[in-house]
């Protein structure tokens, strides 16, 4: 998307761009477009527009504005979860056109219901198909295709252009039949479409046929033949007299010829591992070695568990159906997700509800780590919606029981999930691995983490990440904050060796030079296990195996379901596209074991992993698998030199007719300068490497095209000043 965006800004091809992503990512995806592409994009707040904070900001950044002309912005970030709401909606399909429109999460653009079924459009959705038209160019980003049923990749498709055969019918019926080895007159049938598709987009490339061809053993005449077949539906002759083999090839073609090729670029860890097998990738992928690591919880720690569950149970029974239920049952998920996480994490919620129900004041009970991960809601939540819940939940929840539970907690030892994380990391460290990460939910389960774990490996360099910063551990025995960017430089150079991170922090961190990580808790939702994972399974990966521990109480819904889909899809090794729909559907299911929670507890969890097993039997047999219609082809496509390369923008600094006028520029180390422009208060660092830049984004800024400090020199008025033959040098 980066790359997508520079090239569309820089160029001129698109001056109105509208970046949709959801609340949570919003920080994220304006700090990698400022650290990778060296944009400078402002996040829209409700009143305020800001940007990123960078080395020799000019001003504030941070400034009021109307909710009307935030929109003037020629590029800018805003909240999905916002702009759905009605009346932000109506405001933003009446502004002035945009030139392209990115979503991220699309695959939150849905219809209501969990079935697919015609209940209309949810409110993303519904504002996606208004901005169709509002846009000259769509981009919709999702690393999760599918969740429920494939009508949902037809309404993203939809939403990108689908020729007028490729109803809705149609496109589910194409791929339904290709898996049942289709007669004549269904053959017939796809081939309309199929030609519908090449007219619409393009032919199916000679190469992709020559590949597909290849493995049926047809000669280019016959390849030829079989194509010329597909592309003449009108006459069923020649579909009739296809061979064996033919038809095979025939099909195969269908299956690659739909609109999904032409309208979906599908990226996975397979398929890396395939340019690398033929030499079309230097670094080679990593394997995994997953270990799913079950803790047995102690006698005393089992019952405060039981007497948890017990409350939840009894507290959602007692909540009144409608509004009041749903509100009580998004609280009790908070308890019961942070239970599973530490007993430390709990206390700290525990702890917070009790202060509110005790004075009546308002406590930041709920962050953007306790909103539900439900995927496969109408709507996804958002802070404001969780606080209304909040509040309607606070009068059925009893203040003495969980004083009572408070009180047990506080009576716990050493926590036994604990106990085994430092056994594991004892077993890698000063072996074949040096460092480790290790994944948490919660903000709360870290800060209890970084601290035991530092007194348990004492003299280790220990660090945390999460929304808040980065932390290193003092030699003195306190945490100093630090930045995202010395963060990473600190663990990639040995300066710290175990890392603590939550997840609204890992995504930012991208650590190839970690072998191990560690997973502390099991999020309901298996897709942000993946992403953990992501951060050090990446191309660059210096370690060929890299090791990932998956810690869970023994006997919970949570251990039983994640390490029965370990042993059954091998779901650390990485997801199938074809299984995605039942992981989407996971967090739903947890929800629903955790609140109508059974007396027999066993038999209960038994039954949960027999029906996950079934949804894995139905999603293995279904008809539409997203990895095989997409566009996975291996040619690379043919990309020249840059014309351009960063040693000649250096030059710049070296020659002075380039420079407006009343400038100065004093080397410094490591190919970067001191440069003071006119009106600067003071000079500022700038490099022309991108490498450079890449590794220390928060001490200095890169003179390049679209970026600041290049505007700035473009822009600056002089009499030595040659704009024109500043750009053409």
């Amino acid at each position: 998307a980066g790359m997508l965006l520079r090239y569309a800004w820089i160029s001129g091809r698109a001056k109105r761009i509208l970046i949709l992503t959801p609340a949570g990512v919003m920080q994220q995806w304006q700090n990698e477009l400022y650290e990778k592409f060296n944009l400078l994009v402002p996040i829209y707040r409700d009143d305020k527009l800001s940007l990123p904070p960078h080395h020799g900001a000019q001003g504030a950044l941070d400034h009021k504005v109307s909710k009307a002309d935030w929109m003037a912005e020629p590029i800018v970030l805003a909240s999905s979860h916002l702009m759905r709401r009605r009346d932000r909606a109506a405001a933003l399909l009446k502004a002035d056109d945009w030139d392209l429109v990115v979503l991220d999460e699309a695959h939150h653009a849905r219809r209501k219901g969990a079935s697919g079924k015609s209940k209309g459009p949810n409110r993303l959705l519904e504002l996606m198909q208004g901005l169709k038209g509002k846009a000259k160019a769509l981009l919709l980003m999702t690393a999760t295709p599918m969740q429920v049923h494939p009508v949902e990749v037809f309404d993203l498709l939809k939403l990108l252009g689908l020729p007028e055969a490729w109803t809705e019918a149609k496109f589910l019926d194409y791929f339904d039949a290709l898996t049942q080895n289709p007669n004549h007159e269904k053959l017939h049938e796809l081939a309309k479409l199929f030609q519908a598709a090449e007219d619409f987009y393009a032919p199916l490339p000679e190469a992709t046929v020559k590949r597909l061809t290849e493995g049926h053993k047809l000669s280019g005449l016959r390849a030829k033949n079989v194509l010329k077949a597909l592309r003449e539906p009108k006459s069923k002759l020649g579909l009739k007299n296809l061979k064996a083999n033919e038809r095979k090839a025939a099909v195969d073609m269908l299956r690659e010829g739909s609109p999904v090729r032409h309208l979906m670029s599908r990226h996975t860890r397979p398929l890396l591992r395939e340019y690398f097998k033929k030499g079309l990738l230097k670094s080679p992928i990593a394997d995994r070695d997953p270990m799913d690591v079950p803790v047995a919880l102690s006698p005393v720690e089992r019952k405060v568990y039981d007497d948890v569950e017990a409350y939840i149970r009894d507290t959602y029974d007692k909540a009144k159906a409608g509004k009041q239920r749903n509100a009580i049952g998004f609280v009790m998920t908070i308890y019961r997700r942070r239970l599973a996480s530490c007993f430390e994490a709990l206390k700290a919620t525990l702890n917070a509800r009790y202060s509110q129900l005790e004075t009546g004041e308002k406590t930041a009970l709920v962050s953007d780590e306790d909103l539900s991960q439900d995927e496969i809601a109408d709507d996804q939540m958002d802070s404001e919606e969780a606080a209304t819940l909040l509040d309607e939940s606070a009068l059925v929840e009893e203040k003495d029981r969980i004083k009572e539970l408070l009180r047990q907690i506080s009576h716990l030892g050493m926590d036994s999930k604990l106990k085994r994380a430092v056994e594991l990391l004892h077993g890698v460290f000063g072996k074949e691995f040096d460092s480790a990460i290790v994944f948490t939910q919660y903000t709360d389960t870290m800060d209890y983490l970084k601290q035991k774990l530092a007194d348990r490996f004492d003299g280790m360099p220990i660090g945390t990440f999460s929304g808040r910063g980065g932390e290193i551990l003092g030699s003195g025995g306190s945490w100093r904050k630090l930045n995202r960017d010395e963060i990473k430089r600190r663990f990639k150079e040995g300066e710290i060796k175990l890392l603590v991170c939550t997840d609204a922090a890992g995504e930012g961190l991208n650590l190839q030079t970690c072998g191990v990580l560690m997973n502390y808790d099991l999020p309901w939702n298996p897709m942000k296990v993946e992403q953990r994972i992501g951060r050090i399974d990446r191309i660059g990966q210096k370690h060929s195996r890299i090791k990932v521990f998956n810690l869970a109480y023994a006997d919970t819904i949570e251990a039983d379901i994640y390490f029965a889909l370990s042993d059954r899809i091998k779901l650390f090794n990485g997801v199938v596209g074809k299984l995605q729909p039942i992981l989407s559907r996971l967090p739903k299911e947890f929800e629903k074991a955790a609140l109508h929670r059974a007396h027999d507890d066993a038999k209960q969890r038994a039954e949960f992993v027999r029906d996950v097993n079934q949804l894995v039997d139905e999603a293995e047999k279904a008809g539409f698998d997203i990895d095989a219609v997409a566009d996975l082809d291996l040619a690379p496509p043919d990309m020249t030199a840059s014309p351009f390369p960063w040693q000649r923008m250096a030059d710049v600094f070296e020659r002075d007719e380039l420079l407006p006028a009343g400038s100065s520029v004093k080397a410094q180390d490591k190919d970067s300068w001191a440069l003071q422009l006119p009106g600067m208060k003071e000079p500022i660092r700038v490099t022309a490497r991108p490498s450079l830049f890449d590794e220390h984004f928060s001490s200095m800024q890169l003179l390049w095209y679209g970026g600041q400090v290049f505007e700035d020199m473009v822009g600056a008025e002089g009499p030595t000043t040659n704009t024109n033959g500043f750009e053409d040098q």
